[in-house]
């Protein structure tokens, strides 16, 4: 009896749950209401509207269809070979439209039931107006630029340009050269005629002064910063900046920012006198930031190189200590340990070297430059141990001992030649010659010496007079600067004769013709070039 009644219960069960599935199959199978949507994907605006030729594409935003059918008349798929103007599915690729005109874009939707549902979306596509082109970004004054300009063609159809640069000159080429003698803003009317209609254009355009790169040098005389733009077209002077120096020997400008390296009042005799600094301003916001500060005596900056993060700079006369470039006001307590010093390239140490004499590196003796190029850094010596010695990178194997004997101040390696200053009458290790004081240029391995140009004068003091001081004064010579973008070489100068107008920079092509005094009346000192044309 049990039994039986639970099995008419669980029939029962099954037969609502039958049911009830029943039910629920049949709600789900009414349809839902269909819609058709369409939508431009394109951001169309008044300032910004669908010019010809068009890619168009669009967005489905129909509901609850099974099937979609699409026509585009006097569109076409853009990506179909055979050029259709309609499609079958979900969304067509881009539709591209060709001419100027007013257009209309069709959808048509089905639902599983058949039913039908229709929309449309009309486009209108504009005939661009001309756009000025030119071949350079910037306009300079007295460079010419080409201009030309972007229309819209009908196929079949001549195309007629009529060119005003407001100077009483019409041109009738597609592309005209124009240049203007001073800088300011200028207005260009363009008319232009596509075989369907004249369109009249008015564009202005900024002309500017010369662009040009920057060559800063430090002027010992005014204690002042300048720099003097590069210009090859207009007549440019020598701006001081805000920034200054007591001996700045060496510039140099790396990521927009130019590094002074100033020895100091006390640079050549230490001792006493107004601590160095190592310090970098941006050569756009003038924004300055001292790296080293209050450094005295032989830990003074003299002359150093900047490569990645690092500023590797010399100091008076033990050799290379590395900084990262964004140190901030380090004192000399905190000088980290050098990263090369006189004794820790055995092969070239001679510690029984004496000023004057060609021995090798020794104790005393006065640093002069040092460049980091590739792989190798170069470190010139101007007193005993004179040379140019080639180190590696990692500071631990010495390589060559370049113009063995020849006091070098400063140089500068580029390409393959070193360009280098003899601050002290020097004998050629290679064929005996007398090198007098002055520039000079030889191969990467320190043969093939060649004068650029030689002086009289054999000694100079701090202040770049000629007095006859003892070796440890000498100076000469004190700044290098290679322009390879015009392929000329800059140096600091100093006249025989003492007088301050015919002492300045002087520059040379890099093979060493023409050469030529650039800029008299300062008492030049380091120097560097922006390479960057502002």
């Amino acid at each position: 009896m049990k039994k039986s009644v639970l099995n008419r219960l669980k029939f029962a069960g099954i037969f609502a749950l039958a049911i009830g599935m029943g039910a629920c199959q049949t709600e789900d199978s009414e349809s839902l209401p269909i819609t058709a949507g369409l939508k431009l994907a394109n951001e169309v605006t008044v300032e910004n509207p669908l010019e010809a030729p068009a890619n168009v594409v669009v967005i489905n935003a129909s509901k609850n269809a099974v099937s979609h059918e699409w026509s585009f008349p006097e569109g076409y798929l853009k990506n179909d070979l055979n050029k259709a103007d309609s499609y079958s599915g979900l969304t067509p690729d881009t539709i591209r439209y060709d001419l100027p005109g007013s257009y209309t874009i069709n959808l048509d939707v089905t639902d599983a039931n058949g039913v039908k549902e229709s929309t449309s979306l009309d486009i209108n596509v504009v005939k661009p107006m001309p756009k000025l082109l030119m071949d350079k970004e910037a306009i300079e004054m007295q460079d010419s630029v080409t201009f030309s300009a972007k229309v819209f063609t009908y196929e079949g159809k001549d195309v007629s340009y009529s060119w005003d640069f407001g100077n009483g000159e019409t041109f009738t080429e597609s592309s005209v050269k124009m240049a203007w003698e001073e800088a300011g803003m200028y207005h260009i009317l363009l008319t232009v005629n596509d075989g369907e209609e004249v369109l009249n254009s008015t564009f202005e355009v900024e002309v500017k002064p010369e662009l040009a790169q920057g060559l800063y040098f430090h002027d010992l005389a005014t204690g002042k910063i300048f720099r003097k733009p590069l210009t090859v077209r207009t007549e440019t002077e020598a701006m001081a900046t805000e920034f200054s120096a007591a001996h700045a020997m060496d510039l140099e400008v790396a990521d927009g920012k130019v590094y002074v390296f100033d020895a100091g009042e006390g640079s050549f005799f230490l001792g006493s006198g107004t601590a160095g600094q190592l310090y970098a301003f941006d050569v756009v916001s003038k924004e300055m930031k001292v790296i080293l500060d209050a450094i005295s005596a032989n830990n003074v900056p003299y002359a150093g190189t900047v490569e990645g993060n690092n500023v590797y700079y010399l100091d008076r006369r033990e050799g290379f200590r590395s900084i990262n470039k964004f140190t901030e006001n380090l004192a000399e307590a905190d000088l980290p340990a050098h990263f090369v010093k006189n004794n820790t390239l055995t092969a070239f140490y001679n510690s029984t070297a004496q000023p004057g004499e060609p021995g090798g590196i020794g104790w005393g003796n006065m640093n002069g430059d040092g460049q980091l190029v590739g792989d190798k850094f170069y470190w010139s010596k101007a007193n005993n141990g004179q040379s140019i010695y080639t180190f590696s990178r990692d500071g631990k194997t010495a390589h060559d001992r370049l113009l063995a004997g020849v006091s070098v101040k400063t140089f500068k390696v580029y390409k393959d030649k070193i360009y280098f200053a003899v601050n002290v009458p020097s004998t050629d290790p290679n064929t005996s010659a007398m090198l007098k004081t002055g520039l000079y240029m030889c191969d990467l391995n320190g043969t093939n010496v060649q004068e650029i140009e030689s002086y009289e004068a054999s000694e100079f003091d701090q202040f770049g007079n000629l007095e006859g001081l003892s070796y440890s004064c000498l100076v000469g010579i004190t700044g290098i600067a290679i322009d390879e973008m015009n392929d000329k070489i800059y140096w600091s100068y100093r006249s025989a004769d003492q007088a301050p107008e015919t002492s300045g920079v002087k520059r040379a092509n890099l093979d060493g013709s023409e050469v030529e005094m650039y800029l008299s009346g300062y008492a030049p000192m380091g120097m560097a070039i922006d390479p960057v044309r502002r």
